[in-house]
């Protein structure tokens, strides 16, 4: 790891790569996986650059077990694990790898429970990662193919600082919000679920878990998971998920109330308000 951190770094010297990508990609290869293939994997870096890096680093004859030599061998072996990967993809470019985890039991693993510990720090990391996404699809109604690989490695090493013991509530909720930014709506439920378990009263987990019942058309859950989330600082987003679940149930007049109420909230929901309204006089 130490060598291929250093040639990462001279990627960051050379302007190839930022500070905040490297940082992001040693949280994702914080599993084991090499730095490399994974700022391969993400698009951070592309091949011939990797090359170039560890070329520059290689004497014309190098001895045959100098660190400088197995640089190199560690720059093909990153660069085979890309295209690798790259060929097992599906058919939307995105790098399946291993199955991510859904809801899993209690963790076992030596880390420090909650909000402390180094496992606690790469959680962090990746739940940044996912509240960027979160932020993108609310701006643009979709994420990006390259956010969508992002979330993948996010929620993938998410799921193994919860299992160590990193399972705070603000964990357990950014993992089910990349789960449901995924589309994957039951593993997000079930991630929701486990944040309630933890503290009921968190707004944040009731509105995702509103969200995601509204997708599984459970609009009658949704109302009621919405309507918890609706006193504080989610407040607007609650009232027009409220909305939504009421033109769902028929219920037009607590409908156009509740679309009211998110836009006093909130004005710059008018777009989304107006979007719904529509549906409304249909």
């Amino acid at each position: 790891m130490m060598d291929e951190l250093d040639l990462a770094r001279r990627a960051v010297r050379r302007s190839l790569l930022t500070e905040e990508q490297l940082s992001m990609a040693q949280a994702y290869a914080s599993g084991g996986r090499s730095l490399l293939a994974v700022l391969l994997d993400l698009g951070y870096l592309r091949p011939q650059d990797v090359a170039d890096l560890a070329l520059q680093r290689l004497p014309p004859s190098p001895p045959r077990r100098s660190p400088l030599k197995t640089l190199g061998l560690l720059a093909v072996t990153a660069i085979a694990t890309a295209l690798i990967s790259r060929s097992c993809s599906d058919e939307r470019g995105f790098a399946q790898g291993r199955p991510l985890p859904r809801a899993v039991e209690e963790p076992s693993g030596p880390g420090v429970r909650g909000s402390e510990g180094p496992w606690a720090q790469v959680a962090l990391r990746s739940s940044e990662a996912i509240r960027r996404a979160a932020a993108e699809q609310k701006r643009s109604g979709t994420i990006s193919p390259k956010t969508e690989l992002e979330v993948r490695h996010a929620a993938e090493v998410l799921s193994e600082a919860v299992a160590q013991g990193a399972d705070g509530v603000p964990a357990l909720t950014s993992l089910a919000r990349a789960r449901e930014l995924l589309d994957d709506w039951e593993g997000a439920a079930a991630w929701y679920r486990r944040a309630l378990a933890r503290e009921e009263l968190e707004e944040s987990a009731h509105l995702g878990l509103a969200r995601v019942l509204l997708a599984l058309d459970r609009p009658l859950q949704a109302l009621e998971h919405a309507t918890a989330a609706s006193t504080g600082e989610f407040a607007a987003e609650a009232f027009l998920v409220r909305a939504k679940a009421d033109i769902n149930l028929g219920n037009k007049e607590e409908a156009r109330s509740n679309l009211d109420l998110a836009l006093r909230r909130d004005p710059e929901l008018r777009d989304r308000v107006r979007a719904l309204e529509q549906r409304l006089d249909e």
